[in-house]
């Protein structure tokens, strides 16, 4: 079986997402059939560089900046994609290929999609604008730290 991890961190960036995922991947590439075979093979996409990083010495593949045709192309290759937060273009290709796909989150983007749940530019708690369907409150906050463009490749790309 085949399963694809969209994360937008891994190595060589250090932080608990990074750490998260190389460990779930590394622990996943230990499953065995009886006969001594892997369970799974496991492929990382990131958009983080490897700079000088030897993604060889794991025991999984790492593909970096795969662009939208690469990596509707691993997604298509896949049998499960895991995505390591919520990333709309993975997402979407996945639904699109009739691929499973989970979803882990490591904020609050489920409810904020700042993931901090902190309203800009005045920097309070946010009272659940998301969550009461005030979506236009959302957008605001969000606009008030990036530019429009940036802003919607944020939300489609992860």
């Amino acid at each position: 079986m085949n399963l694809l991890i969209c994360s937008h961190y891994f190595a060589p960036s250090v932080g608990g997402v990074e750490s998260i995922v190389q460990s779930l991947a590394a622990g996943i590439t230990e499953l065995r059939t009886l006969n001594g075979d892997r369970e799974l093979t496991v492929t990382v996409v990131t958009e983080t560089p490897a700079s000088s990083y030897d993604h060889s010495r794991l025991p999984l593949r790492v593909v970096g900046s795969p662009g939208v045709i690469r990596l509707w192309q691993l997604v298509r290759a896949s049998d499960v994609i895991h995505v390591a937060g919520p990333a709309f273009l993975p997402m979407f290709l996945a639904a699109l290929s009739r691929k499973r796909f989970v979803v882990e989150h490591h904020g609050y983007q489920a409810t904020c999609p700042n993931g901090l749940f902190v309203h800009q530019p005045d920097r309070t708690i946010c009272p659940g604008y998301f969550q009461a369907g005030r979506y236009g409150k959302c957008f605001q906050c969000l606009r008030s730290e990036f530019s429009s463009r940036a802003l919607l490749a944020r939300l489609a790309i992860y």
